[in-house]
This record gives C-alpha cells, structure tokens and sequence, in this order.
C-alpha cells in the first residue's frame, strides 16, 4: 500500500446505517405508502430500482427504518452476503446494511470495496439456521483509502460507469411496465403484432 494510502475501518470512515421494520400490526405504516423498503432478498438485484414493498410516513418515524439517500451501498446480512446500490432514496429491514457515500468516497469506491470483502464477511457468518453477520462486522471491515488525487481519478473514470448501470436499470424497468400493459392486450385480441 502506497504511503499516502490510508488503511482503517469501515464504520470508521464512512456512515453505516442498520434498517428496521415497522410493525405490521399497524396498517398505517404500511398502507398506503410510498417510501420504498428494501428487504434482504432484493439485494440481489443490481442496482435496486424498484422495490416490492413501501411504508409510510408515520412508519418510517415509528421504526429504526432510516432514509437511506440516493447512490447507498447495502449490503445484506442475512445468508448470502450480497452487496447492491440504491438508485432512488429508500428505507430497509434489518436484514441490510447501507453504506452511505461521503464527499470524497463514492458510490463506485464503496461498492467494488464491499464486493471485494463478500468473501471474508462470508466467513465471518454465524448461525446454524440463518447464517449471518452483524453489523459491528461490517463496521469493522477493512478498507483502504487512496490520496485525494488518486480517488478523483478514480471517480472521473467509474462514476459515468455507473451511472450509466443506473440508465440502463431503468430503461429494463420502463419496458417491463410496457411489457406488462401490452401483453393483456396480445392476450385478448385487443392488439396485434402484424
């Protein structure tokens, strides 16, 4: 490592945030909602768009549910150690951690970082039924942190990458939506492909 590198902790230099469920018991802060919820299951999808679940307002104030912002690493905790970035602002279940983006270290730099670390976070799993790991786990990881001039350059070449990741995620979403309103219609005869 160079020496203008920097090695320390993961909790150390970024924000980690560890999500919550609010309580199903009360449909207010469930229904109708509109704050996307991120379970563990949909960390597997890169990157997450879209989520099958929202809660509201009032569930987000009433639960360890965090708003997590745009361009937040997760990583799930729950069986496969999974890592993912959020394309839109979102809340998740306890299941998943975010990794918030500072001002020097972006998106690109945390996701490669935690994707390179899935193997040791998966040797770090307990549990016979639900293997897993905690979050003082993730907060412990290893990272290693160039000089400034070194990430700048870093960032000038992967951000436009990623991004364009985000693009192309939402063009799928958009023509899945028109998938699903023109197949009906196939179905029944309403309108052909000729």
């Amino acid at each position: 490592i160079p020496e203008s590198w920097t090695v320390s902790e993961l909790g150390k230099t970024l924000k980690t945030v560890l999500g919550g469920t609010p309580s199903t018991k009360i449909v207010d802060y469930w229904h109708p909602g509109d704050i996307p919820w991120v379970s563990s299951g949909e960390v597997s999808e890169l990157p997450v768009t879209k989520t099958l679940v929202n809660i509201t307002e009032s569930g987000l104030k009433n639960s360890a549910a965090y708003l997590l912002p745009r361009y937040t690493v997760l990583i799930s905790i729950v069986r496969h150690i999974r890592v993912s970035f959020l394309t839109t602002e979102a809340t998740t279940n306890q299941s998943v951690v975010g990794i918030i983006e500072s001002d020097k270290i972006k998106l690109p730099f945390i996701y490669l970082s935690a994707l390179n670390d899935v193997p040791r976070l998966l040797s770090r799993r307990t549990g016979a039924q639900q293997p897993h790991i905690n979050k003082d786990e993730v907060d412990s990881s290893p990272i290693v942190v160039s000089d400034d001039e070194t990430l700048r350059a870093f960032n000038e070449i992967t951000i436009p990458i990623f991004k364009q990741i985000e693009s192309l995620a939402k063009q799928r979403l958009d023509l899945e939506e028109l998938r699903n309103q023109l197949l009906p219609l196939l179905m029944t005869g309403q309108v052909s492909v000729d």
